[in-house]
């Protein structure tokens, strides 16, 4: 039996509303219901119902502003990937290869840039993290934020093939990127993991950047496998239906 955690209950919600948004349920425009009301839809807590209009929030499906709640915007076809190509893409072999690769050249990556970053080297990864954490504070998409960080790091390790080969893996990488950071968890997780990076950095102790880096590679592979994990759930929901509300209403009657 999977143990149910706060965070399946917050994925759950998520995508249940993100089907709604889909199939037009929920059009571009409206708002989401009040937290109480979704609390009291899907049963769930005060935290479970932010951490999935969080998620939808940094994916650009809905726009939160203090005092009007969540508002639904357009969805650009990226964003409305189909389910079975979403799996298709996380499935690849390449996909996989490529997260091997990461992890044997980010981790001596982040331990060189530890050795031999200077002042200006740290400064503007100080910079690049401002940026991330403002994206992730503001429920902004974080993948680009992500990209350019980690591009920072390899100038600081003043390697040039160094930077060279994280630029075309991370243009390989940035679908599955942008389709992994679409959970609460994983953004949380990312966050902490970039600081812990960045701190090794600027402390030059490459011991500890090399281990940050190498726990935050851990972390992409786990998303990674998560993610493959929501593609199939949609799938399911696609072919077989959309699991019933708690209490039978849908959002739009129950508002």
């Amino acid at each position: 039996m999977v143990a149910v955690t706060r965070r399946n209950l917050s994925q759950g919600v998520a995508d249940e509303l993100l089907r709604l948004i889909r199939a037009g349920e929920l059009r571009p425009g409206e708002r989401l219901p009040t937290e109480r009301g979704l609390m009291e839809l899907y049963n769930v807590g005060r935290n479970t119902v932010r951490e999935a209009v969080r998620a939808l929030a940094v994916q650009g499906i809905v726009d939160v502003r203090p005092g009007r709640g969540a508002t639904v915007l357009a969805i650009s076809t990226d964003q409305a990937l189909d389910a079975e190509m979403v799996a298709a893409l996380l499935s690849d072999q390449a996909v996989n290869d490529l997260y091997e690769f990461r992890r044997l050249i980010e981790v001596e990556t982040a331990g060189r840039a530890a050795e031999r970053a200077e002042a200006g080297d740290v400064a503007a990864l100080q910079q690049a993290l401002d940026t991330y954490l403002h994206a992730y504070k503001e429920m902004l998409p974080t993948w680009n934020a992500d990209v350019a960080y980690h591009r920072m790091i390899a100038a600081a390790s003043h390697n040039v093939v160094y930077e060279s080969v994280l630029d075309a893996v991370n243009d390989r990488l940035l679908a599955a990127r942008r389709e992994t950071q679409r959970s609460p968890a994983v953004l949380a997780r990312a966050e902490r993991e970039h600081r812990a990076i960045f701190e090794a950095i600027r402390d030059h102790d490459p011991g500890r950047a090399r281990s940050a880096m190498s726990e935050h590679i851990d972390s992409a592979v786990w998303a990674l496998e998560e993610a493959r994990k929501q593609a199939a759930r949609l799938g399911a929901t696609r072919h077989h239906g959309s699991p019933p509300h708690r209490d039978g209403r849908s959002p739009r009657r129950g508002r």
